[in-house]
C-alpha cells in the first residue's frame, strides 16, 4: 500500500462578500458568499487570492450541507492556482 505524505504550503485568507441565499428548493438552500480577493503566505507559496472566486454553500433538508470552495490565486512570481475543494458535511445533522 502506498504511504500518503503531505507538506505545509501555506496558508490562505479570503476576503469575503456579502451572502446571496437562493431557495429554498428540493435540493435544498443554497448560500454562495463571494471571495473577493485574500492572501497565501507559507514557506513554499505567496502571493493573492484574486477576486473571482465564492464558496458554494448548499444547506441540505437532511441537515447535513456541502461546501464548494473555488478561488483563483496570483503567486509573487506570477503564476495563477486554481484552488478548488469540496467537503461534504454532517455536523448539523447531529447536532439536531
Amino acid at each position: 500500500m502506498l504511504e500518503l505524505k503531505s507538506e505545509f504550503l501555506c496558508e490562505v485568507v479570503g476576503d469575503l462578500g456579502d451572502h446571496q441565499i437562493i431557495g429554498p428548493s428540493s435540493h435544498g438552500t443554497r448560500v454562495i458568499i463571494p471571495v473577493i480577493g485574500g492572501t497565501v503566505k507559507g514557506p513554499k507559496v505567496n502571493g493573492e487570492v484574486l477576486s473571482f472566486g465564492a464558496d458554494w454553500i448548499l444547506l441540505r433538508p437532511d441537515g447535513m450541507f456541502e461546501l464548494d470552495v473555488r478561488i483563483t490565486v496570483r503567486t509573487d512570481d506570477n503564476e495563477l492556482i486554481i484552488y478548488t475543494f469540496t467537503i461534504v458535511d454532517f455536523r448539523m445533522f447531529l447536532q439536531k
